[in-house]
């Protein structure tokens, strides 16, 4: 019995020790994954000939005449997005939300949200593994796109 109980204890402690080296390996292989595809982002970010601002932890911004495009990645996903202002400065009512609906359909890729803080934005999701350079500047630019015209159509709904 006891020579069952010491290759029992043996044995267990060798599982123990490889599912903790497995586990801490795997571990070391997830954030360098994480660190290259900051870097791919970063590098993205860099090359749009935008000035750009990083703030670590993924979050990046651009500077377009003066406004401000926030670009953030978690795991896969890729957020380019520009704030439209407060829901609080826009007559919400039927002609105003059938006019983003309208422009929603009009533009491919771009969806106007509104966040937990009840700002208005235009936003573009990707996945990072598919983008490329021209991708990301193709993202960036449907957003500035759908930035200027959501200025343009809710702008007679705008609460002075």
């Amino acid at each position: 019995m006891m020579k069952f109980a010491s290759r029992f204890l043996k044995t267990s402690l060798c599982f123990a020790m490889i599912l903790a080296f497995t586990t801490f390996a795997d571990a070391q292989a997830k954030t360098g994954k994480t660190a290259a595809k900051s870097d791919k982002l970063s590098s993205f970010v860099k090359k749009s000939g935008m000035p750009n601002k990083d703030f670590g932890d993924n979050v990046w911004t651009l500077d377009h005449e003066g406004k401000t495009i926030f670009i953030g990645a978690d795991s896969d996903i890729v957020v380019v997005f520009m704030m439209l202002g407060p829901v609080s400065g826009v007559k919400v009512n039927g002609d105003s939300m059938s006019a983003l609906l309208r422009l929603a359909n009009e533009l491919d890729q771009v969806k106007f949200i509104i966040d937990d803080d009840k700002m208005l934005a235009v936003r573009h999701d990707s996945q990072l593994r598919l983008l490329d350079q021209a991708a990301f500047d193709d993202a960036v630019l449907r957003v500035i796109n759908g930035h200027q015209k959501a200025t343009a159509k809710l702008s007679p709904y705008l609460i002075k």
